[in-house]
């Protein structure tokens, strides 16, 4: 499971309408990339232990920052030091804009346990996150007797409220391995992602009117009081391997993109083309659903993906889904190198793909995260032992700005608010925009808040 979740970390043609391969990076002429900028952060956080700990979502709240993660044996925060129950215990933690952590806090059993992803609001924060055991949430136990004689994980959702205390839970339940890894809200609305749990799996969260198989991609949406209102699965023909949703994201019209990864295709959305993984499995997919779930459309890359298929996706103003994506291969008549920032209008057409790796000049390199920030979109990259933030002007794709360095960040979450925040992880002694770390064991978990950049873009 642990070794699952680093390697996480790490043919219907899609419409082409005048599509544009953006290069992305100001160059001199010389053709050298521009020098990067290496900005002083405003607070950096870092949460540190005896194992390894890793953060892996951030959302932005109404003041500050919720980050989860997972964290292994002790991490230390200011309230004090938290401990695993098991093998690894979800960290969820609230930053104000100080920089100081309001409180942090543990969810975890005698086995394995994970937090994936978050999204925040006025009134609290929604977490995605994996159970291996049964957790005890404030009273509320995540399995119920049956479900803990069968033994699988669960993939739960658990709502917070500002002080971090259980306002409800949510679990898909079932009868195999399943995840949930990734969750967004909009107003009312939250929508998550993963894996279907087996067969039936949308049925035993009541919602009756869609048979998820075990090993389908499932998205499915919530009220704010946790009910569930629909849910959508992504089948391929054989049902042989796992299909997984990686992001989501919710529009302002409240249609739901979602991308993610599949392996032995054809897979289809119900009412929607077959999109085929070709030779080299896994390929990546993008799908857009209607408010009520309806599929609008699904585009696949046909090519061979990274761990992280899907690093991000973001839906900006005029209905534009930004897609992060790590796949080696074509969309429609495009040729995708890997690491690259697409952007596809309502109706599933290519607008523009912008390559984060000749942004960088290098040849290696993954979009582990995706902020839309008004006009712009902000990528996060970890290439060759180095994070880095670069921003893309939305309607053209062409370069905003010198690129960030973040030194030996690895970032794995994004957010745009006052600041740009980061969460993710760091190794060894590292330099982290100008300030000297040491992890005090494999791995510390951080998140900083670096200053938005001024000046025009290249």
């Amino acid at each position: 499971m642990r070794d699952e979740r680093r390697a996480a970390r790490g043919r219907a043609a899609a419409v082409v309408s005048a599509a544009v391969l953006v290069i992305g990076a100001c160059r001199d002429r010389q053709g050298a990339p521009r020098d990067q900028v290496t900005a002083s952060p405003d607070w950096v956080v870092s949460l540190g232990g005896a194992d390894d700990q890793e953060l892996s979502g951030v959302a932005l709240d109404r003041d500050g920052v919720v980050v989860v993660g997972t964290f292994y044996d002790t991490v230390e925060v200011r309230t004090g030091v938290l401990r695993s129950q098991g093998y690894g215990d979800v960290l969820v933690a609230r930053v104000d804009g100080r920089g100081q952590v309001a409180w942090a806090r543990a969810l975890g059993s005698p086995k394995a346990d994970f937090g994936w992803a978050v999204a925040a609001g006025a009134d609290g924060a929604v977490i995605a996150i994996e159970a291996d055991g049964t957790i005890d949430v404030d009273g509320a136990r995540t399995r119920t007797p049956a479900q803990e004689a069968a033994g699988f994980d669960l993939p739960i959702l658990i709502s917070l409220d500002e002080a971090g205390r259980r306002r409800w839970l949510s679990t898909l339940a079932s009868e195999e391995i399943g995840a949930m890894r990734t969750v967004a809200s909009r107003g009312d609305a939250i929508v998550a992602g993963g894996r279907a749990t087996g067969r039936d799996a949308t049925r035993d969260l009541g919602a009756g009117e869609a048979d998820c198989d075990q090993r389908a991609a499932v998205v499915g949406r919530w009220d704010a009081s946790g009910r569930l209102q629909w849910t959508r699965c992504g089948h391929t023909r054989f049902g042989v391997t796992s299909q997984l949703v990686e992001q989501v994201a919710i529009a302002a019209d409240d249609d739901v993109v979602a991308c993610g990864q599949f392996a032995e295709g054809p897979l289809a959305f119900d009412g929607t083309d077959e999109v085929e993984a070709g030779d080299d499995a896994p390929a990546l997919f993008v799908v857009r659903l209607g408010a009520a779930g309806t599929p609008r459309w699904l585009r696949g890359v046909d090519g061979q993906t990274l761990a992280n298929g899907c690093g991000g996706v973001a839906v900006a103003a005029d209905g534009t889904a930004l897609v992060a994506s790590n796949a080696d291969g074509r969309l429609g008549g495009l040729e995708l190198p890997g690491a690259e920032v697409v952007a596809l209008s309502v109706d599933g057409a290519t607008r523009w793909v912008a390559s984060v790796r000749q942004a960088l000049g290098e040849d290696r390199g993954r979009v582990t995260a995706l902020a839309l920030d008004g006009d712009q979109v902000w990528a996060a990259v970890w290439a060759k032992r180095r994070g880095v933030l670069l921003a893309f002007d939305v309607a053209t794709g062409a370069r905003r700005g010198e690129p960030i360095e973040l030194g030996g960040v690895e970032p794995a979450a994004l957010a745009a608010g006052d600041r740009l925040y980061v969460a993710g992880r760091f190794a060894g002694d590292a330099t982290i925009l100008g300030r000297a770390l040491q992890a005090r064991g494999e791995h510390d978990a951080v998140v900083l808040a670096v200053p938005r950049p001024g000046g025009a873009g290249g």
